[in-house]
C-alpha cells in the first residue's frame, strides 16, 4: 500500500511531469478543485479524473467521472458562489506511469473548508431538490 504524505511533507522543488506549471502533486490537487469547483470547469473532470473513479463522500460512495460530473453540477446550481479554502491534502500514487503498478495516479483527500450562498434552484422536480427551499439565500 503506497504511504499517504501530508502537504507539509511534500519537497518543494519540482516532480517530473509537473514543471513548468505545478510546483509537486499538492499543488496539482489543489489546482484541479480550483478549476473545477471555482471556475465551474466541469470538463476537467473528464481530463484528470479515471472513468472509473471511486469517491467517497459524506452523502456516499460511488464509482466514475459521469456520476462525479452529474454531483459536481448539481452542487454548483444550489452553491454557485462557492470557494474552497484547503486546509491540508493527503494522498497516494504517483504522477508517472509504473508498469505493473495497480495504483496508477492519485488517490486524494481534501480537508477544506468553504463559504458558498444557496439558491434555490428552478426545478420541475421537487425531489430533486436537496435542501428546503427555505434556505435560499442563507449562507452556509
Amino acid at each position: 500500500m503506497a504511504e499517504h504524505i501530508i502537504a507539509a511533507d511534500m519537497p518543494s522543488s519540482p516532480s517530473s511531469g509537473y514543471a513548468p506549471k505545478w510546483r509537486n502533486t499538492v499543488d496539482y490537487i489543489e489546482d484541479i478543485t480550483y478549476k473545477i469547483w471555482e471556475q465551474g470547469d466541469l470538463d476537467y473532470i473528464y481530463d484528470t479524473y479515471s472513468i472509473d473513479c471511486p469517491v467517497y463522500s459524506l452523502a456516499s460512495c460511488f464509482n466514475g467521472t459521469e456520476v462525479v460530473v452529474h454531483n459536481t453540477r448539481k452542487t454548483l446550481d444550489i452553491f454557485p458562489d462557492r470557494v474552497l479554502f484547503p486546509a491540508d491534502i493527503l494522498w497516494n500514487g504517483c504522477n508517472e506511469g509504473v508498469e505493473g503498478d495497480v495504483l496508477s495516479g492519485y488517490h486524494s483527500s481534501h480537508l477544506i473548508s468553504t463559504r458558498m450562498t444557496y439558491h434555490h434552484p428552478t426545478q420541475s422536480n421537487p425531489e430533486d431538490l436537496e435542501f428546503p427551499p427555505e434556505c435560499n439565500g442563507n449562507r452556509a
